[in-house]
């Protein structure tokens, strides 16, 4: 997985902070940052939000991704 800049990741937290997400969340929402950056560089940048979305439901559907990890970055997925 890849490493953020630190100078974005205070960028993000910014944002974090503005649209009043609590502080206990952010490691998360980090987190969730570095899986979506990971899937824009795998499936090209223009199709990933629509396709990172998809893919997260279709292993939940398949039972290979737990319903509390499908909800924890549902809310992170959209501050994207």
């Amino acid at each position: 997985m890849i490493q953020i800049p630190s100078h974005i990741q205070t960028r993000y937290k910014s944002l974090l902070i503005e649209k009043a997400v609590p502080e206990k969340n952010h490691h998360l929402y980090l987190k969730w940052l570095r899986y979506y950056l990971d899937f824009c560089l795998k499936y090209k940048l223009n199709q990933a939000a629509a396709l990172f979305s998809q893919n997260l439901k279709r292993l939940y559907r398949m039972g290979q991704v737990s319903s509390e990890l499908y909800e924890e970055q549902r809310p992170a997925a959209s501050i994207c």
